[in-house]
């Protein structure tokens, strides 16, 4: 016990500060490390431990400081360097699924602790099967499966180099052939629990259930609309596994405890009822990690309660901060690839920016006596403390109206904390005991659901503000947080000066650059899309598809790209068919944006039946012309109808300039005739062709060239595609002629 209270002494409030400090500059030094690792690969920064190793052994203060620093961004770079490209295509071998298998749209995803393999690879792997596996946590299982990159698309991303080459390095395997071999006992009852439970709320009528089933379980199962709602209002943080969750399995502990020392009183003379509360917790604690599919921030906050119930028995205040610093270099230690993951950025800022406003806070919520005014005092500082900490990494997601956030949050958390959620984990103990007091106990949190629901959706069209639009590249983040830093630490002249630059970097970064290009072929994987601007800068779009399998297609491929150029709004989008590789971006596009109107062909009307707010449908019978200033665009239908929809393609024409660009859809072959009969082509102008069906020789039609007689050729088409587009005939073809010719899969994004 008392070697013990020896290690923990660093992270209790009664540690030395020196020494306290020592988590929080091994947690930077180490991401350093994987950074420099990234951006460098030099072996050199591997023995940079060596020097390190006396100074730690006979160094004091700055010089102990140091040594922490050399060392662990070492061990961030030695780290880093284990995660290595494969040298072979397949892969088959032995291994234990190490995290919970994630439910994607197309897959299902997990990270397994491999045993055997039959080439040389890295310890974990993550690896995608088909949904109709069933493996769990602690399966030990056989895999075959071949390895693949994930998609990266280059769309002006102004990326840095550390994470270009992050991305460019990735990979996954993607299995053919998955056997269960042995199967852990408990984990697989508990695994039927969760199924049960889940089935419990499934067949229930109650409408939060969806709702109730993600914040409970963490899985992601409420409708685009309602999470919509949620992330426009800066409420999306109560769709995941929190503290709060955690804090209420210790709450039961506590009542459970306090029954049992009712009935047998004498059990508080050998236990205290605070050492029973912990003694009881921790099995419920490791139960509901399970059930909650333990997320980053789920687990998160099951180690912290893990921490602070052995500083409990060890009978010391625990200071936060550097265990939070701790817990966040034990998850890059298992993977040094969590810095780049959105959700351990989140979770592990807003947490650090909820302690930092408790410290400085603290004293003056002491000073208010009413409870009512100090607990939204204390949401209201915990809520401006999250956004400005983490106002870089929401960016790089969306817009954030700030003001719609901090009232939002001020009436959802205590509806969340007091009405929903205590009423769900109720309903989870009485779900063994009487299905049917768990129905009956659900109405209550689902009018609470309701109330929730009805609320937000009135302040998100209440809220007319004006997005506050920031834009951040790397360097402008790290200054930011820098100056974030020194705002905590610095004195209070020294405060004025950096509160003043601190406002210069918030205007510096609604500076976005300029669009000097008027059309470009966007990178969206195996898929089109396309945005031509007029003379004063007004957008339309041609298709807003991309890569079927990439769920989040629009915050990777579209994202970056309108950010960078502060694109808010778009006059026209032209769905050329409705097949999801030609729309399926369309509805985050027009959630996130303003899309004034939407053209399509009219046979098609029902493919487009989702409640597209503010924006104009139309229906395309016969040809139509949008004229912007310096440009006009023709719609074009086809006047016959095919059984395959590709065939039913609208075309576009758009004059800009002294160049001519024709899209034209997935047209096949002899189709492609009757829509030229509706083109004409003026001799002084230079045509730039979108080549039809992404290159596929089966849309390879002479007539069209003859005609066209088109300079340059852009193929949209995505890496390693499984039709392996384009075909050689189309290129050989494009060569012969002599046209000049781009690909977004080889050349990413291109503009004219």
């Amino acid at each position: 016990m008392k070697s013990l209270k020896i290690i923990s002494n660093p992270l209790s409030e009664s540690g030395n500060k020196i020494i306290g400090s020592f988590f929080f500059l091994s947690l930077t030094s180490y991401i350093s490390g994987v950074i420099l690792w990234y951006s460098t690969e030099t072996p050199y920064l591997l023995i940079l431990c060596f020097p390190a190793a006396p100074l730690l052994l006979y160094g004091k203060g700055r010089f102990f400081k140091i040594a922490v620093l050399i060392l662990f961004l070492s061990l961030g770079a030695l780290r880093a360097s284990f995660i290595y490209q494969p040298d072979s295509k397949t892969l088959y071998g032995y291994g234990k699924i190490i995290s919970m298998p994630r439910e994607r749209e197309y897959y299902k995803e997990a990270i397994i602790g491999v045993d055997k393999a039959s080439s040389p690879t890295q310890k974990q792997l993550t690896i995608r099967f088909p949904k109709d596996f069933s493996p769990i946590l602690a399966d030990y299982i056989y895999f075959e499966g071949t390895f693949r990159a994930p998609l990266f698309y280059r769309n002006d991303n102004e990326f840095p180099v550390f994470y270009n080459n992050y991305l460019q390095k990735r990979y996954y395997i993607k299995a053919e052939n998955l056997k269960v071999l042995k199967r852990n006992t408990l984990i697989d009852k508990l695994n039927g629990w969760k199924d049960e439970l889940r089935s419990g709320f499934l067949n229930l009528g109650p409408g939060g259930k969806y709702f109730f089933i993600e914040v409970l379980f963490g899985e992601r199962l409420i409708s685009d609309q309602i999470r919509e709602i949620f992330n426009y209002t800066g409420t999306s943080h109560l769709l995941s596994i929190s503290g709060l969750h955690f804090s209420l399995t210790v709450f039961f502990a506590y009542l459970i405890a306090l029954l049992i020392s009712t009935i047998y009183p004498s059990i508080l003379l050998k236990i205290p009822r605070p050492y029973l509360t912990i003694i009881l917790s921790i099995p419920i604690l490791f139960v509901y990690g399970f059930l909650s599919g333990l997320s980053v921030p789920a687990f998160r906050a099951f180690l912290v309660f893990l921490f602070v119930s052995l500083f409990l028995l060890l009978n010391q205040r625990v200071y936060y901060f550097s265990l939070l610093c701790l817990i966040a270099l034990i998850f890059l230690i298992f993977n040094p690839n969590y810095i780049f993951s959105i959700s351990f950025q989140l979770s592990f800022l807003s947490v650090g920016a909820l302690i930092l406003s408790a410290h400085k806070y603290g004293s003056i919520l002491q000073k208010i006596n009413n409870r009512g005014l100090k607990y939204f005092t204390g949401i209201l500082a915990g809520t401006l403390s999250i956004t400005i900490v983490t106002l870089p990494v929401i960016t790089n997601l969306q817009e954030k109206i700030i003001f719609s956030g901090i009232i939002s949050n001020l009436i959802a958390i205590p509806i969340f904390s007091f009405c929903i959620l205590p009423f769900l984990f109720i309903s989870i103990a009485l779900f063994f005991i009487s299905p049917s007091l768990f129905s009956y106990l659900l109405i209550i949190p689902d009018k609470f659901f309701e109330l929730l629901l009805y609320l937000l959706k009135n302040i998100k069209e209440l809220m007319v503000f004006h997005p506050i639009d920031f834009y951040f590249d790397f360097k402008t983040t790290l200054i930011y947080y820098a100056l974030i830093i020194s705002l905590l630490f610095f004195t209070s002249y020294y405060r004025t000066l950096l509160i003043i630059l601190f406002v210069i970097i918030l205007i510096w970064t609604e500076r976005h650059s300029k669009i000097d290009f008027s059309v470009v072929f966007l990178d969206v994987g195996q898929g089109e899309s396309a945005m031509m601007f007029s003379d004063d800068r007004k957008a339309v779009m041609i298709d807003c598809g991309g890569n079927i399998y990439d769920e989040n297609i629009f915050r990777n491929s579209y994202a970056p790209f309108l950010r960078k150029y502060g694109i808010k709004e778009i006059e026209a989008v032209v769905v050329s068919h409705p097949h999801p590789d030609h729309t399926k971006a369309l509805k985050d596009l027009t959630t996130l944006l303003r899309v004034k109107k939407i053209y399509f062909l009219k046979d098609y009307e029902s493919y487009f039946s989702h409640p597209f707010e503010n924006t104009i449908l139309s229906a395309v019978e016969d040809k139509q012309e949008i004229i912007l200033k310096g440009m006009k665009i023709s719609i074009i239908p086809p006047d016959f109808r095919d059984k395959k929809l590709n065939n039913n393609s609208l075309w576009t024409v758009v004059n800009k300039g002294e160049r001519i660009f024709v899209f034209t859809g997935d047209t096949e072959k002899r189709f492609i005739p009757r829509m030229l009969k509706q083109i004409e082509r003026p001799d002084a102008k230079k045509v730039v062709l979108k080549v039809p069906h992404h290159g596929s020789k089966s849309s390879l039609e002479e007539s069209l060239y003859h005609k066209l007689n088109p300079q340059w050729a852009v193929i949209s088409v995505g890496r390693d595609n499984l039709w392996n587009l384009p075909s050689p005939e189309v290129l050989d073809y494009l060569k012969k002629k002599k046209i000049t010719y781009y690909r977004t899969d080889i050349d990413g994004a291109v503009k004219f």
